[in-house]
């Protein structure tokens, strides 16, 4: 009866570590409360360059709130820390959508991450939002996808 009890406390105590708090101990998160503007997205970009350094755009995650059309964004951002920072230089960049935003961005996700949409309207019950989506890129695909066209 003694080593029964004993199987089953060992079995509990490794299933309490082995639970997703102990897996996630090293995601560190980053939050924006009351809108979303540019200076916060430089804030964020330096926060996750320097303090966050992932090895890879699957370290990096985001959540958005927002209680309605044009009300400000909460912004909710995770990132795993205690990389080697081998993904490289990465920017923060708000694009303005002026109709449907395509979710086959022209982007593949080892170069970018959407972090959540900012949408300013919406026209009717049906229509296409309009706003801004927030995404993590790479610095080089920064430079190639944004800045020339």
């Amino acid at each position: 009866m003694r080593s029964k009890r004993y199987w089953v406390c060992s079995a509990l105590l490794a299933g309490l570590w082995a639970s997703p708090t102990v897996a996630q101990q090293h995601w560190i998160t980053f939050h924006f409360g009351s809108g979303f503007n540019d200076a916060q997205a430089v804030t964020l970009t330096n926060w996750i360059n320097d303090t966050c350094r992932p090895d890879e755009m699957g370290h990096i995650a985001g959540f958005s709130y927002q209680e309605a059309p044009g009300k400000p964004l909460s912004l909710q951002v995770y990132c795993r820390k205690g990389g080697t920072g081998k993904l490289g230089e990465i920017k923060v960049v708000r694009s303005a959508y002026p109709s449907e935003f395509l979710l086959e961005i022209p982007l593949p996700t080892e170069r970018a991450v959407i972090l959540g949409f900012d949408v300013t309207n919406i026209k009717g019950m049906m229509g296409p939002p309009t706003g801004t989506v927030v995404m993590v890129v790479k610095q080089e695909v920064f430079h190639r996808q944004f800045l020339v066209r």
